[in-house]
């Protein structure tokens, strides 16, 4: 894709507004209200399968077809049985770079 399809994307190491992503800050998010945890966890996951849902469609045709294919089935993923997600996402080395995340997307995907 010639033209860029974001402004801004906030990197990992990225201070200003960011959560701390330290285990212990994990942990310490996920005990002060848990059920809040689950849900924030999920609702991103939500919005990333949204995101390639619509990142297919606008740009159908202009990528190449595993490209295509690989970004279309991760839009639907969340449609596929709980093996199917966790062996797809292993097959294609869908994982965030920073291991807590990591771990977060294996529970909630």
């Amino acid at each position: 894709i010639k033209t860029p399809t974001i402004l801004y994307r906030q990197h990992v190491g990225n201070v200003v507004g960011a959560k701390t992503w330290s285990i212990v800050g994990i942990i310490r998010r996920f005990f002060d209200s848990p059920s809040d945890a689950v849900f924030r966890s999920r609702r991103i996951v939500r919005k990333t399968t949204r995101q390639a849902s619509a990142f297919a469609d606008r740009f159908e045709g202009q990528l190449d077809r595993e490209t295509q294919e690989t970004i279309a089935t991760y839009g639907m993923i969340l449609t596929s049985s709980l093996w199917k997600r966790k062996t797809y996402l292993i097959r294609k080395g869908i994982w965030p770079d920073y291991w807590p995340r990591a771990i977060l997307q294996w529970v909630f995907m």
